[in-house]
């Protein structure tokens, strides 16, 4: 079982934890009461995780030791505290906390916290290990490598680069491609423009073959072949270029031009990788580059289902020929069973001709449909286990691959394989992040605090005023019309509207002691402790005013030309005997008053209203 920590100087809840941790099943490591013994203990024994009180005695509080710890040993820390003020967060947010416990705690949310953060430490170690494969497999690659940032700013040479133009990798980074590596053109001598460069203004692939002198850091003349590509993000945006070159020799064959075609297009690919570039992305670039290079008439890739049967997911093929994209197939004519355990040992089958393997006439029958003679095929796994495989087609009767040609093919698939397992681990991590993120209290698209955090802080100041016998006001305010808008202008542009109406509400909030969240949707709350209804009328009306200042187009809109808010305004003196749902129960009357008199509005719940337009 996973060995805690425990760091807590307050005794009785130090007991308590250790007598909840015991009863889930975890093992206690030790329990300590300062930042320095904190620190000290990874040294010599490594918990898995570590329970940290925020407040702690010494010159080391809880945000301090959880830094350092995360920074030397990489342990994942979950805060505990009673209550932070919004400095004391951010700075502990800063530190990219695991999760978030208030005191006193649930064991349910205890464990919940404690198996997410594991999880996702887990899949964050499997993320780095992918990452160090794929450079690792990237630095052994055979041609010089060069790539640059949207700027045309250096970012990655790899050591066959480095030996070719005479630099390393700390002199040049962040330094302008066309500086350190000065082209011109081999006939005239006339200096060139930078490919890199080219690729990225021109949105496209650059190639040159034997017109290219390279000018080294020793002053020496390089003939280089080379072509340049643009990098996409998973948006589609160009935020880079990589560059492959290969020195030229007077004995080279005319095939050196398409040697460094497929390597350019297995360094692209990796490279496309490291970017973070989407599954659906890389597997299109893959199929439509081998289909161009290789001349196929059709290159498929086939992904197996988890109950034996599949489907073509991504497809290029050429103008006359019938689509397979889409295809499920139930019955093994792209899946040969017979070679299914070859596939998973990572075996290739290449097929020179389809029709000498004595074919059954439904099998031909698919053949002839799609216009198939011969076939490559390349497994791809996903931690050994098969998870698809790379098809290439043809329709000529005979096709002979070369072995240069099927280890290209073999390293794409290698690479492609890396970008599923890191596909895999990252749609696991975001999910995991967005339950953590709920956890701790904190609405990813706003930043922005989120209900369950608001009702739980609610609940808190709820009982304090409660002794006290002080008032507490709630606003709701909602935005008018959200879905017309998100209609007319797009999702994207709904987010951004999202965003600046949450950065405003925070703006107009300037009390530590008050609290803004996300309520939902496009719904957003305020908690103002110590304020009473005349006080938070005056506070939603100066929200209301700001929001229009931003003159936010909105067309469609029965209101406005710009976007407007309705606001529900409640004010209650807590009592023990009745419940904090009350008081936001009726802030949403008041909200449904205001928007039933027509929106764009403040009402409180006493049935005084506020319309000023």
């Amino acid at each position: 079982m996973p060995k805690i920590l425990i760091v807590e100087d307050e005794s009785v809840v130090a007991w308590d934890l250790e007598e909840s941790l015991a009863r889930l099943g975890y093992t206690v490591l030790a329990t300590v009461t300062s930042g320095a013994e904190a620190i000290s203990i990874p040294t010599t024994i490594k918990p898995n995780l570590i329970l940290m009180d925020i407040r702690l005695e010494g010159d080391i509080d809880g945000i301090a030791a959880a830094k350092q710890i995360r920074d030397r040993f990489d342990i994942p820390v979950i805060y505990i505290t009673a209550h932070a003020d919004e400095q004391t967060w951010q700075r502990a947010l800063k530190t990219n906390p695991y999760g978030y416990i208030i005191k006193p705690f649930q064991e349910r949310e205890l464990q919940t916290t404690i198996e997410i953060a594991l999880r996702r430490h887990e899949l964050e170690m499997r993320q780095e290990q992918t990452k160090q494969l794929l450079l690792t497999t990237i630095n052994s690659i055979k041609e010089a490598t060069i790539a640059t940032d949207e700027k045309g700013c250096i970012t990655f040479l790899n050591p066959v680069a480095e030996s070719l133009i005479g630099w390393q990798t700390h002199e040049v980074l962040g330094k302008l491609a066309s500086q350190v590596i000065p082209l011109r053109d081999a006939k005239n001598g006339r200096a060139i423009e930078n490919p890199l460069a080219q690729s990225i203004q021109k949105a496209t692939k650059i190639t040159a073959h034997n017109f290219c002198l390279l000018r080294a850091k020793n002053g020496k003349d390089i003939s280089i072949n080379l072509t340049a590509t643009p990098i996409r993000n998973k948006e589609g945006k160009i935020i880079g270029s990589v560059m492959v070159c290969q020195k030229v020799t007077d004995h080279q064959s005319r095939e050196t031009g398409q040697h460094l075609a497929a390597q350019h297009l297995v360094e692209t690919l990796a490279l496309s990788i490291q970017k973070s570039l989407s599954l659906d992305q890389i597997l299109n670039i893959t199929v439509t580059e081998i289909r161009q290079l290789f001349q196929n008439n059709r290159v498929i890739i086939y992904q197996f289902n988890s109950d034996g049967s599949g489907s073509v997911v991504e497809e290029s093929l050429a103008n006359d020929c019938q689509p397979m994209l889409g295809l499920e197939e139930y019955k093994p004519w792209i899946a040969d069973p017979n070679t299914i355990k070859h596939y998973q040992l990572g075996q290739i089958q290449v097929i020179e001709d389809l029709y000498t393997r004595g074919v059954k006439p439904e099998y031909l029958q698919f053949l002839q449909f799609f216009d198939i003679r011969s076939q490559v095929v390349i497994p791809l796994l996903n931690k050994e286990k098969l998870w698809g495989l790379l098809i290439c087609y043809n329709c000529a009767v005979s096709w002979q691959w070369q072995q240069w040609q099927i280890e290209i093919l073999k390293n794409l698939a290698t690479y492609v394989s890396i970008a599923i397992q890191q596909a895999e681990i990252y749609e696991e991590l975001k999910l995991t992040n967005h339950k953590l993120q709920d956890i701790i209290g904190i609405d990813t698209l706003t930043q922005l605090r989120n209900q369950h955090y608001f009702e739980q802080s609610l609940a808190r100041e709820w009982k304090q005023l409660a002794h006290q016998q002080i008032p507490l006001s709630i606003i709701l305010c909602d935005i008018d019309c959200f879905k017309a808008f998100n209609g007319t202008y797009g999702n994207e542009a709904g987010n951004d509207c999202l965003r600046k109406v949450a950065s405003e509400i925070s703006q107009s909030i300037v009390r530590n002691t008050d609290l803004v969240a996300r309520y939902g949707g496009e719904e957003f709350i305020v908690m103002l402790p110590h304020t009473n209804g005349e006080a938070a009328i005056w506070i939603a009306q100066k929200i209301r005013s700001s929001i229009k200042r931003l003159k936010i187009a909105h067309v469609s809109s029965p209101v406005n030309r710009y976007l407007t808010l309705s606001f529900g305004v409640a004010t209650m003196i807590p009592n023990l005997q009745s419940s904090p749902k009350t008081l936001v129960a009726s802030a949403a009357q008041a909200l449904y008053q205001a928007k039933s008199e027509g929106r764009d509005r403040v009402v409180l719940w006493d049935s005084r209203t506020y319309n000023v337009k």
